[in-house]
């Protein structure tokens, strides 16, 4: 982090740096010089004092100085003001002209990615969404945003190779691809408030919130049949005939296109502590369950049922969990874990079994967001039913399911609360699809 002397120097605003006092910084000096004096007063007086101006900037790179070489050494003699900084590109951070961060100074630039990182990790280890993003005859066809999400689930495959996390050249092809599908979600996006979000680093966006935005970026960017369909489930919401009299009121079906179906938290924990749940299924088609309409021909009320009409189900499952607070009781967490652990037929989340439904599909959790101290991490579960966890660039390898149950509850402080599930049909992925 810059001295507050250095901000004032480069002309930033102190009280905005992070850390900074609140008090405004004085105007920025004339001609780069404290006080406004002209330089060669200026280092008159700093030669009097006995320091020395700073080295001048040539191309970009710092000129050698006298106290360069005693810097390195620890040497704690006092030196003048930094004289004549580098142009500045935001406050607090100052870069030379070929965009280098100078020696000494620390880029401060202040990024969340958290989210998106997160969000990566889970796609990489969705089998169906994968066969379908992974296609060869798609490359052509990327853009912008799918293109860099291709690069970072590339280096997380590379990663994984290794049984490791991602480290050096790796490290920043990852950080790098994540930078540009952020600005390209931003690029991209039709909400002004979303696209503001993630152009200035996203930091208050709800990992449902921005899974949607990159799911519909994808979507809107590849012709024919998208890899984020497998995503979503589609159909229509209606009302059934009466049940009393058989006549129809005539409304309008309401068009149904769902990415993430959510469900509080409260309704899940409450249905696991109580068992009237087999799985979550039975959460999520209740939440979302409408009350019958009364008969516009016999006036029966509630005998026209309202159902989910579904065309196309979801072939990789998500589901989002509403937290209402980030204060939470481990037992609570460890109880909603348990039932999310269960495996499920997506259909099922949307309307009740029928005589006449078709085969069940029967989907396991192979991807989860959790969400803790402001920051996003995912544990994901690979073909071999191996457990990793991923913060940031880093993976660690959890030892089966209980493991990953105990890092969410047994972690200091609050618990790690999940955010986003991913059910999917967890085979392995074709190696011509790699």
């Amino acid at each position: 982090m810059l001295a507050r002397e250095e901000l004032e120097a480069a002309g930033g605003d102190a009280a905005a740096a992070p850390g900074g006092d609140a008090a405004a910084a004085p105007a920025a000096p004339r001609h780069g010089v404290p006080g406004g004096e002209a330089r060669g007063a200026w280092e008159a007086n700093l030669a009097a004092i006995g320091g020395e101006p700073a080295p001048a900037w040539e191309g970009g790179q710092r000129s050698a100085s006298p106290s360069d070489a005693t810097a390195s050494d620890g040497d704690d003699a006092p030196r003048g003001p930094r004289v004549g900084p580098p142009p500045t590109t935001g406050v607090g951070r100052a870069v030379a002209d070929d965009g280098a961060i100078p020696a000494g100074l620390e880029d401060v630039e202040r990024r969340s990615n958290c989210t998106l990182e997160a969000i990566a990790a889970a796609l990489c280890y969705a089998p169906t969404f994968r066969r379908h993003f992974d296609r060869k005859e798609r490359e052509r066809q990327l853009a912008s945003a799918s293109a860099s999400l291709r690069r970072a689930i590339e280096a997380k495959d590379a990663a994984a190779e290794r049984h490791g996390g991602i480290d050096g050249p790796g490290r920043r092809a990852f950080d790098a691809a994540i930078d540009d599908l952020r600005a390209a979600l931003a690029d991209g996006s039709k909400d002004a408030r979303v696209a503001r979000e993630l152009g200035t680093g996203g930091a208050h966006l709800d990992v449902a919130e921005v899974f949607g935005v990159l799911v519909d970026e994808i979507g809107r960017t590849h012709r024919g049949e998208s890899p984020a369909a497998v995503l979503r489930t589609k159909g229509r919401i209606a009302q059934a005939a009466c049940a009393a009299c058989g006549a129809s009121n005539g409304e309008k079906p309401i068009k149904l296109s769902e990415l993430a179906r959510s469900a509080t938290a409260s309704a899940i924990v409450h249905a696991a502590k109580t068992g009237r749940a087999r799985s979550l299924e039975d959460v999520y088609r209740e939440a979302h369950r409408h009350a019958g309409k009364s008969c516009d021909a016999c006036g029966a009320p509630g005998a026209c049922a309202v159902v989910h009409d579904l065309d196309k189900v979801a072939k990789a499952l998500v589901l989002s969990v509403a937290w209402f607070s980030t204060y939470q009781d481990a037992g609570d967490v460890r109880a909603l874990l348990g039932l999310a652990a269960k495996s499920l037929d997506a259909r099922r989340c949307f309307e009740d079994a029928t005589p006449k439904e078709p085969a069940v599909r029967k989907l396991h959790l192979v991807a989860m967001v959790t969400f803790k101290d402001n920051h996003y991490t995912a544990f994901v579960k690979d073909k071999h039913g191996h457990w990793t966890w991923h913060d940031k660039a880093e993976a660690t390898a959890c030892r089966g399911w209980k493991d990953v149950v105990d890092r969410c509850c047994k972690t200091k402080g609050a618990p790690m609360l999940p955010y986003l599930l991913l059910y999917d049909n967890p085979v392995e992925v074709p190696p011509a699809a790699r």
